[in-house]
């Protein structure tokens, strides 16, 4: 088991910051894997997923294939380090991105992404920290933070309005109300659309 507190992982933080490595934990890949038993939690992942993805994903293509009770239960006690290790990284300065490796299992477009942010917020790194990382940090990482990421005059926007602050609860990003996108206004949600409870 690895000791947080060790040397190692302190010279590691060290070079990560030195070198200035991004790190993207992809915490919404990993999640499903370690609570695969919790059939509540996987069926909330593969929500906005296409039928025939989710199919391939319960036929086996899945981290935790071949998994039972005891590897669950290990992966259960190693998920609050992991965590902790993230919050570990941001408070050293380490640079993060928000990502989610999409395509692997029960990860899908928009609600994977709110649960990453979610989970970043769960490692203890403050909310609008949180929603840095996924508009000026990401456009900044991709080389295009100087036309795109921020509200600002003259800056490229697509904007996603929301029913809830989520600087107070960022679980508020899969509240998506409206959405403008490129100027225009994009049809607007059904309550059936929202993600909000997902």
């Amino acid at each position: 088991m690895v000791d947080l507190e060790g040397p190692e992982i302190a010279e590691l933080i060290e070079v990560l910051v030195s070198e200035d490595v991004h790190v993207e934990a992809t915490l919404a890949a990993f999640e499903p894997a370690f609570w695969g038993d919790d059939e509540a939690l996987v069926e909330r992942a593969s929500a906005d997923a296409h039928p025939d993805m989710v199919a391939n994903w319960q036929a086996g293509f899945r981290f935790d294939a071949g998994w039972g009770p005891e590897d669950y239960a290990r992966a259960k006690v190693v998920w609050p380090k992991i965590l902790r290790f993230l919050r570990m990284l941001h408070e050293a300065g380490v640079p993060l991105t928000i990502g989610t490796d999409l395509a692997n299992p029960f990860v899908s477009p928009s609600s994977s992404m709110a649960r990453e942010m979610f989970l970043h917020g769960e490692a203890g790194i403050p909310a609008w920290d949180v929603l840095r990382l996924a508009t000026a940090g990401a456009a900044d990482r991709i080389g295009v933070g100087d036309r795109t990421g921020r509200l600002a005059p003259g800056m490229e926007a697509d904007i996603v309005f929301l029913g809830r602050d989520p600087s107070l609860d960022l679980s508020a990003v899969s509240d998506v109300r409206a959405v403008l996108s490129n100027g225009a206004s994009l049809p607007g949600l059904s309550d059936q659309d929202r993600l909000s409870d997902r």
